[in-house]
């Protein structure tokens, strides 16, 4: 508990009083200067002085400009000069007041060059820099840093991060439940583990975490936060059920029962006037109309019975039968309609009786008395906590935002102050003195806190507060702000000084075109009520067009309204659930068709903004100020608007761009949203508990290790019924005896994972996360992938933040953190939002309503209005509220259901409510923010169905919308749509539905808005993006220069065209023909000369290019020498061995061109070989064993092979359970190069015994696997050393053996080469001559042609080896040979 210092007494507040709160002079209102722009309603607001003022500024009524006039004026007044620090203007951003002082220092240059004798003004330019122009936020600190010996704070104090603040509460909150669950153990009562109970989660106490932590929060934004908790939980302490008659809640739920019962009979009204239609079941009239009666008699009811006898009455309310109607003459739609709206009526009337009467009040009061003990336990918890963390916060010398507020008032309030009373401090009488002005900017979105700071500051007998604001578009309440306050005294103040304050009015709009302030006018003048918006939209409220813009096409600027239909075309007949206004339109049912949605808008706007954009067609006309004129619209001056733009902006982004529209969008996605961020989240998730499922798949499938979907469900196979972690590990215990192709990523993920879980529990964790990111080298890797940098960023942030966990707090450690990191998601936290912008100057923007308060732009298209509203907060456990309190959910501790209290049932109610005010005043925010051109668009799942609810208030005759219609919309549209509905320009409306068929209502009658209203189809849209193209073209049919064009390229004499705009023959000597057909033919059939190396790999393998080459399969295909020309690759070799004829090299048929093999290389898919050089490649053989070998074996099994128009053979891989277990051909050939890089040659001889030592030990060393080993047989090695060949090789001066290379082939006599790899099994020098051998297991099969046919296979592949070997070492290479195992045979070449 915080303790106040100021011991003043009572007896000297009055003296205080007397002495600090002089009255300002009362000056009556100045004569407005001749050639004034400014308004007599702005005049007033400026000139005006003698008390309390409020401003009430509508959407562009220049309020700001008002605000710094006024400061001028009263700075500069000749008779009662005002110096500018005894003034505080506070306002909503710090952006905000930089740009104010801005203002008043121009403003005060100018008058000081006006008038340069006046010394006062230059005093005020000096005294500008101390005065106190700031947000409120920054005025707290001000206080707090000036009287910090007032407050248990050490003057050294700094403003904590958000983040340290959220570690700090964090850590508390754990600790302090710990104490709880200790302390609990001692006590009778166990009511702490009731509320853990109640309210805790199935597994933890997330839950009841997440509850003490927002509850604190929103006691916080109350004066007195202890004294709200406590008398909240008391309120629960009730004896009886009549005693609920006068609470806050039954006052509520009344009004809310009132509410519903209007709308059912609104309801019955219509299905009786639909019964009555021609066609019509009449016989339902007489059971609607008893149906009304019900309803009236529970009107009355409610009128003249308490709460407690309503009970009895609602339960015997109920709906008759309807009466039976002949088929004869009836129409079944109509039928039906009657039948669904009744069914409505029945389903909201028992929504009234299970929901606020299917309990006795007397139940409702037992219920609240059993919550009662947990609702203090709960208060006494929150109340600990804060001052827990009060206390640690001093400690730590930490104050965060709230603070500054409290302890501001804390300073200024009197320490015999109490809620009820509220007496200001000597300090708070001192500022009373030093300002004669207090000037709030934004003064709607202020919260009660804030509120009581400025009464104590302001003077009380002649009131110097002067507020500016606009209710209708306070859109902050979910940061607790409270639009309440300004309707106070909106309704307080009067047009004179006769009431509590003045108010003042600006209506006046110098912002929007008049077809958009009308269009304001006309929706919000329906639907803009005080039941449910909270203030009335009358004459006062109601914008005026005040802007002056040049003439133009006036037409053009008309307000849109486009709603498309993805029901299909044409009318719908089915007419059921006609007041089903609660339909999402697939909006959360499904996100599939939520994307769909976001994607058709898309492609409507870009429909419309090619129209107004596109050089061919007709641009609309904007004014430009730079200009002050007008000019073309470009993308630049469009903006698109979105409730949020978390799901929909990417997919719009998307859509525009493919369009060829350029734009962007300020993404604020969420950190944990970040693909990246979730990966590395998982491995922390594994490091600290591998025994994680998800988590662990996550990363297993990620590119850190890189498995796919059939590597994981083998890893699965190895364990069903263990968690995925002890699968794995009896998969990487397998693998090490059996390997697999991609056993060593598991392998070294495995050993990877040890490693960081050891530097987990010794090492610090920001240590750790960088050796991650090192390890596995991802942060480098993201560089690569678009948005690398962003990427990156991210994961930046995390270490950083990691780093300031360990340091701000004492609970270190990577499962701390991790908690920390649920914590954060559960309460839809985040360590850094972060703004992804692409810049481009000329685009189109996308940003949410939120973002574009206070801007304008020339074009505003509002997507999204059948987007539902976001009511999730409704359906929590425990709701809150700062009139209504708290709002549990009861819970039968035998049973675990939860239901609604009374409480619970009220605050739903009334928040919802609220709920729906607010999204009303976001959408006048964003209706007002357009200057020259309103477009709207919604998507609706059936248009006519939408058309018949609707239709049910189109033939009313008053102006506002019934209060039952727009408390039960759930979407922008549910509001707009009825609003239109009676409007003459929704006969498109009209025409479409037999229910909705009439004139329009009269009460717009007289209304000026020419809205366009279009109903499009959502098959349309791709024809109708094709019609803007084709209009495009249409429009050039008529230029004569076109015309002339089209005439030249086929071959005709140009002739006289006719300039319509002009009415005059243009000349044939006006178009340019010196263009001649053949030129315009040559122009547009160019080709690429140099297509043919586009088809060319720049790399390949030796090996490819044998194959290429020698394929007997492959079909003669044109350009083959031409790609590559054998003679220039192998002329160079074969100059040198005169004896040999390049005769001899073998007759290609044909060859594909390099790309082809290229892309199925890369595609997974193997080319036809059935020889060992398939795995050839510039890698050591250690290497290649851990190639794809598999695929190879598989390939020969029957069905495997896939013969391709082109002549290639591909093989495809088959299922792992289809493939044989002995080694494929390759494997094995693989093994005896591997045994014969590694036998040793030094003894001079090789025998069995040494063979078998080197096989040992290469499988010991993990080069070859047992059965590998065993494939070779060592007799065949050492019959290969005795024969002449190896014998040479053992007396050899120099050897190299696994020679890898890289060579450039020339390919044409362009210069044009390939980047070839290759490695030479073996090279060795003896008597100055350089060898080559390579080895080969291919059976030799003499009905395959023999030992010549494989002679002259690899004979390519030999000379290219020794072509590259003399161009790269500059040896000269004398022999070639070929040996073969299996008839241990050497070949020369």
């Amino acid at each position: 508990m915080i303790h106040n210092n100021d011991n003043d007494n009572n007896e000297s507040l009055d003296h205080l009083f007397a002495d600090h709160d002089q009255p300002l002079p009362v000056r009556n209102e100045m004569p407005k200067p001749e050639q004034s722009t400014w308004t007599d309603d702005q005049w007033k607001a400026i000139s005006l002085d003698g008390g309390n003022m409020l401003v009430a500024a509508a959407a562009g009524s220049g309020k700001t400009a008002v605000l710094v006039e006024r400061i001028i004026r009263q700075v500069t007044d000749p008779i009662h000069p005002m110096d500018v620090d005894r003034m505080l203007v506070a306002t909503f951003t710090k952006a905000a007041a930089t740009e104010m002082r801005q203002r008043i220092r121009a403003a005060l240059d100018k008058e000081v060059l006006r008038r340069p004798e006046d010394d006062h003004l230059r005093q005020q330019l000096a005294l500008l820099s101390q005065a106190s122009i700031t947000t409120l936020h920054s005025f707290c600190l001000e206080i707090i840093q000036r009287y910090y010996s007032m407050i248990p704070l050490d003057p050294g104090f700094r403003i904590a991060t958000a983040n340290e603040c959220d570690i700090l509460r964090e850590e508390l909150l754990t600790e302090l439940f710990e104490e709880k669950y200790t302390e609990e153990e001692e006590r009778d009562n166990k009511q702490f583990y009731r509320l853990m109970n109640w309210f805790g989660g199935e597994r933890s106490d997330d839950a009841a975490l997440v509850l003490v932590e927002r509850l604190y929060h929103f006691a916080r934004s109350h004066p007195w936060p202890e004294y709200w908790l406590e008398r909240t939980a008391a309120e629960f302490d009730v004896t009886e059920g009549s005693s609920l008659q006068n609470t806050s809640w039954v006052q509520n739920i009344m009004t809310d029962i009132a509410l519903t019962l209007e709308g059912i009979q609104a309801v019955l009204h219509q299905a009786i006037d639909t019964a009555l239609l021609p066609g019509g079941p009449v016989a339902y009239a007489d059971s609607l109309r008893d149906d009304l009666e019900v309803i009236h008699t529970l009107q009355s009811a409610m009128t003249v019975q308490p709460w407690e006898q309503l009970y009895t009455v609602f339960q015997s309310a109920a709906f008759g039968k309807l009466k039976a109607v002949r088929k004869e003459g009836i129409d079944p739609q109509l039928q039906e309609t009657v039948k669904q709206l009744r069914e409505n009526a029945k389903k909201s009337l028992a929504e009234i009786k299970n929901l606020f009467f299917g309990r006795t009040p007397d139940e409702f009061a037992q219920e609240l008395r059993e919550t009662f003990p947990l609702m203090k336990e709960l208060t006494e918890l929150v109340i600990r906590f804060s001052q827990k963390y009060q206390q640690e916060k001093q400690r730590k010398g930490w104050v965060d935002f709230a603070d500054l507020e409290h302890y501001a008032l804390h300073i200024l309030r009197h320490a015999d102050s109490t809620p009820e009373h509220v007496i200001p401090s000597q300090v708070a009488l001192e500022y009373r003195e030093r300002f004669d002005q207090v000037m709030l900017d934004e003064y709607q979105d202020t919260n009660s806190v804030q509120e009581e700071l400025v009464q104590l500051i302001s003077r009380d007998t002649v009131g110097n507060r002067f507020m500016v604001g606009d209710v209708k578009q306070s859109i902050y309440r979910f940061r607790l702000a409270e639009p309440g306050l300004f309707l106070d005294k909106y309704e307080k103040y009067q047009d004179d000084w006769e009431g509590e304050g003045r108010r003042i009015d600006l209506s006046r709009n110098f912002r929007s075109r008049h077809q958009v302030v009308d269009a304001v006018n006309m929706i919000f003048r329906q639907i803009m009520n005080k039941t449910v918006a909270e203030i009335e939209y009358d004459e006062r409220a109601e914008l005026v067009a005040g802007a002056t813009y040049p003439p133009g096409d006036e037409t053009a600027y008309a307000p849109e309204c486009w709603i498309i239909d993805r029901a299909g075309s044409g009318a719908s007949s089915d007419y059921n659930n006609a007041d089903d206004s609660n339909d999402s339109e697939g909006y959360g049912n499904s996100e599939v068709s939520e994307m769909e949605s976001a994607r058709l808008e898309a492609q409507a706007i870009a429909v419309r903004v090619r129209e107004m954009v596109e050089p061919d067609g007709i641009p609309l006309m904007i004014y430009d100020k730079s200009v002050d004129g007008l000019r073309p619209a470009e993308y630049r001056d469009m903006v698109i608007l979105l409730r949020s733009t978390a799901a929909w902006a990417p997919l719009i982004l998307e859509e525009l761009q493919r369009e060829g529209i350029p734009a962007y969008s300020e993404l604020n996605q969420g950190f944990f949203e970040a693909v990246e961020v979730k990966i590395i989240l998982s491995l922390l998730a594994v490091i600290d508990n591998p025994q994680q499922d998800i988590p662990l798949a996550s990363v297993l499938r990620s590119p850190i290790v890189g498995l796919n979907e059939d590597q994981l469900a083998t890893i699965r196979l190895f364990g069903k019924d263990t968690s995925y972690y002890q699968a794995m590990m009896l998969a990487a215990e397998h693998m090490q005896e059996q390997p697999e192709e991609w056993s060593y990523k598991l392998l070294h993920f495995l050993k990877q994972l040890n490693q960081w879980r050891l530097a987990a529990r010794e090492g610090e964790l920001g240590d750790l996360i960088w050796r991650i990111y090192r390890d596995t080298g991802y942060l480098d890797w993201l560089a690569g992938l678009p948005g690398g940098l962003q990427r990156q960023h991210h994961l930046r942030i995390l270490y950083d933040r990691a780093r300031r966990f360990e340091v701000s707090t004492s609970s270190r450690g990577l499962f701390r953190f991790m908690r920390f990191i649920r914590r954060l998601q559960d309460t839809d936290g985040d360590l850094g939002a972060t703004a992804s912008v692409d810049g481009q100057e000329n685009a189109i923007r996308i940003m949410t309503i939120h973002k574009s308060k206070g801007l304008e732009f020339p074009v505003v298209f509002l997507a999204g209005m059948s987007k539902m509203f976001n009511m999730q907060d409704l359906n929590t456990s425990f709701l809150m509220h700062k009139e209504l309190g708290f709002g549990p959910k009861f819970v039968d501790e035998d049973t675990r259901v939860s239901y609604p209290t009374l409480p619970n049932l009220a605050i739903r109610r009334r928040t919802a409510t609220e709920l729906l005010a607010e999204e009303m005043r976001v959408l006048y925010v964003a209706l007002t923010r357009p200057r020259d051109k309103l477009i709207m668009i919604g998507t609706v799942k059936d248009i006519d169905k939408k058309i018949s609810a609707w239709s049910q208030v189109q033939n009313s005759d008053h102006l506002q919308l019934p209060d039952y219609v727009l408390a039960k919309s759930r979407t922008y549209l549910d509001w707009v749509g009825p609003a239109l509905m009676r409007h003459r320009a929704a006969s498109v409306f009209r025409e479409r539905n037999e229910i909705a068929a009439g004139p329009y209502s009269a009460c717009l009658a007289d209304d000026p808005t020419p809205w366009s209203i279009t109903i499009l189809d959502s098959r349309q849209l791709q024809s109708k993006t094709e019609d803007t193209e084709q209009s495009i073209t249409a429009l050039r049919e008529h230029d004569p220069k076109w015309i002339a064009l089209q005439q030249i390229a086929d071959g005709e004499q140009v002739q006289p065209v006719t300039d319509f705009e002009n009415n005059h023959d243009l000349a044939v000597e006006d178009i340019d023909t010196s263009v001649n057909a053949k030129e315009v033919e040559q122009r547009l059939s160019w080709q690429y000369p140099y297509e043919l190396s586009t088809h060319i790999a720049a790399k390949t393998t030796i090996s490819e290019i044998k194959r290429q080459l020698v394929s007997e399969e492959s079909p003669a295909v044109d350009g083959i020498h031409e790609s590559l020309d054998q003679r220039v690759m192998i002329g160079r070799y074969t100059d040198q061995h005169q004896d040999q004829s390049i005769t001899d090299v073998p007759q290609v048929k044909g060859a594909n061109p390099f790309l082809m093999s290229t892309i199925l290389q890369r595609a997974g898919i193997l080319l036809e070989n059935q020889t060992e050089d398939q795995t050839s490649s510039a890698e050591p053989v250690s290497n290649r064993l851990q190639t794809d070998v598999s695929s190879q074996q598989s390939a020969t099994l029957s069905g495997a092979i896939d013969h391709q128009a082109d002549g290639s053979t591909l093989k495809l891989q088959r299922p792992k359970f289809m493939e044989q277990r002995g080694l494929s051909g390759a494997e094995r050939g693989t093994a005896y190069h591997t045994v014969m890089q590694r036998v040793p040659l030094d003894q001079g001889y090789v025998d069995v015994k040494i063979v078998e030592q080197t096989k040992a030990d290469l499988v010991q060393r993990q080069i070859l696997r047992q059965d590998q080993a065993d494939s070779v047989h060592a007799n065949e090695i050492v019959a290969f050393f005795a024969t002449p060949l190896g014998q040479q090789m053992l007396q050899a001066t120099e050897i190299r053996r696994e020679l890898a290379f890289s060579y450039g082939i020339p390919i044409n006599d362009a210069g044009d080469k390939i980047l070839s790899q290759g490695i030479v099994d073996c090279i060795f020098q003896i008597d100055n001559r350089w060898i080559i051998v390579d080895y080969k297991t291919d059976r030799v099969v003499d009905t395959h042609g023999g030992i010549e046919v494989l002679k002259d296979r690899y004979r390519i592949q030999l000379q290219l080896y020794a072509q590259a070997i003399q161009d790269s070492l500059h040896w000269k290479v004398d022999q070639l040979w070929l040996y073969f195992f299996d008839i241990n045979e050497a070949i020369e070449i």
